[in-house]
């Protein structure tokens, strides 16, 4: 995009007009990924410019904060929080809770948690039964 002092700028306007459009859909909440993408990945805005750099995730954070503030400012929507600040809020106290969608990181670290939960029960369970001195004697018995 050029000139280049001005993309930030476009780059918020066009998001605060999709915020705007998807309001007058009806819809009453979005959710934003603030996580930088990993090089050669493009989320919202395909293709990056080579030259471009990859922000680090606070920056990214505030690129979107700044984006949000001024939302606020010009009514486009009415409210924003973190997802800490929302659990609180909400009295989240479970992760099946938090909300999640496809491809998003919650459901990848909640599927390995219990994957791990899962083999460790299993190592134990294996370990119970090897300790166990009458295991030879119950195994084939009904």
């Amino acid at each position: 995009f050029r000139p280049k002092c001005l993309r930030t700028k476009v780059y918020h306007e066009m998001l605060i007009a999709y915020l705007e459009y998807v309001r007058r859909l009806g819809y009453q909440w979005a959710h934003i990924w603030a996580c930088p993408p990993s090089e050669g990945d493009d989320y919202i805005f395909h293709c990056h410019p080579l030259e471009q750099k990859i922000p680090k995730p606070k920056r990214l954070q505030e690129w979107y904060r700044a984006m949000l503030d001024k939302s606020l400012k010009d009514k486009i929507i009415f409210e924003y929080k973190d997802v800490l600040s929302d659990a609180q809020d909400e009295g989240i106290v479970s992760a099946d809770q938090i909300p999640y969608f496809e491809g998003d990181f919650w459901p990848n670290v909640l599927e390995d948690s219990i994957k791990e939960l899962d083999a460790e029960e299993a190592a134990a369970a294996q370990l119970y039964v090897e300790d166990d001195p009458n295991a030879d004697s119950k195994k084939g018995k009904k």
